[in-house]
């Protein structure tokens, strides 16, 4: 089972707000009841992905800027790629890949909690991220040796450089059993073997993996009430701060994805509490009274 699942909410947070002058947002209760007088002191944490909304670095040092005056915790993702053959054959790691986790690590923020969330599952949460050239290691089983050897020393790399107060060790573990059902049974033993490995190099390091709440409450499934269950058992619900994905819409970022890339990136594309030209949303003011409470 999941130790502690953390909340990671891609956009799905209930922050709202009054519009007053559009007709078509009037909540009944608006004017005379504020919802955030439930949450009286705050005892969890709020923050934001490092996710750009725009290709360049003057995007992405906003992208900082903002997350480090309107949050408390921060998560970087790394869910690209894996140097496999590196790790199986302790040879040179790919500069394409140290290059790309200095830069984040020199990006690291003072007085914020990190949240490090990493991939193990490719893009359709199918089979295992691809190496720097493509291709994936092969397996005779998810859950063979060279594959645990290899993802825990990316793992214990990556720990290493971020030195995470929270780490993700897998990624929207539920679409592998909707998408590649026979391999949720060695999936489980390649974590519990990890899990193991990472709580006695690292006792005081909480662990994690992450879910999507859509396909694991409304699974297209043939059994969705055992499909379910499954990952209830599998998941403790335990929630100790909040993610919200992209802090802004990020439309020019969009602009440069593939094709076969365009649909998918739409889903987030427009749940910034700015818009694309960086104007604040009503959701905006929700969540820096919640910060301050």
């Amino acid at each position: 089972m999941i130790k502690n699942i953390l909340c990671i909410f891609l956009g799905l947070i209930f922050l709202s707000g009054c519009d007053k002058g559009n007709n078509d947002i009037d909540p009944p209760t608006c004017e005379d009841n504020n919802s955030l007088n439930v949450i009286t002191q705050r005892n969890f944490e709020m923050g934001f992905s490092t996710w750009g909304f725009g290709p360049n670095e003057t995007d992405k040092e906003e992208t900082y800027q903002f997350i480090e005056l309107n949050a408390d915790i921060y998560s970087e993702q790394i869910d690209d790629k894996i140097p496999w053959a590196a790790w199986m054959n302790n040879s040179t790691l790919p500069t394409e890949f140290t290059d790309e986790i200095d830069n984040r690590v020199s990006e690291r923020l003072n007085n914020h909690k990190l949240v490090l969330s990493v991939s193990l599952l490719n893009t359709d949460r199918s089979d295992l991220l691809e190496d720097y050239d493509g291709t994936i290691p092969n397996y005779a089983s998810l859950n063979d040796t060279n594959i645990e050897n290899a993802y825990f020393k990316h793992l214990d790399f990556l720990i290493f450089k971020f030195n995470p107060d929270y780490l993700v060790i897998a990624m929207e573990v539920n679409e592998l059993k909707l998408h590649s059902g026979a391999k949720w049974t060695e999936y489980k033993l390649l974590m519990n073997n990890i899990r193991g490995k990472l709580k006695i190099a690292y006792p005081n390091l909480p662990l994690s993996e992450s879910i999507t709440l859509h396909n694991w409450f409304n699974p297209e499934v043939a059994n969705p009430t055992d499909f379910i269950f499954e990952i209830s058992n599998y998941v403790n619900q335990n929630y100790e701060f909040i993610i919200w994905w992209a802090y802004r819409d990020y439309d020019k970022l969009w602009e440069t994805f593939p094709p076969e890339y365009k649909d998918v990136g739409k889903l987030w594309r427009d749940t910034g509490l700015l818009d694309e030209n960086g104007t604040e949303r009503p959701s905006l003011t929700t969540w820096k009274e919640i910060l301050e409470k």
